[in-house]
């Protein structure tokens, strides 16, 4: 289950789901500000930062519920 909710999370924005901005659509808006010109690319770093954070906490998630709930595959 947790795979799955893994893949929802890459293949589609939860907080487009929720009703509010795209985390990508609010940095690109951003660079559109004078004061924000000449910093895609942190901006694009701090996305890709949040993504993997949020997938890798719920892969170790699924890994320790896995171990807990003794369903790994027979080895």
């Amino acid at each position: 289950i947790v795979n799955t909710f893994i893949a929802l999370f890459k293949d589609t924005t939860l907080v487009l789901i929720i009703g509010l901005f795209d985390l990508l659509t609010t940095i690109e808006a951003g660079f559109k500000d004078s004061n924000w010109l000449g910093y895609a690319v942190e901006g694009y770093v701090f996305a890709a930062l949040i993504y993997w954070i949020f997938c890798f906490s719920m892969s170790r998630y699924s890994q320790n519920l896995e171990r807990k709930l003794h369903t790994g595959h027979a080895r």
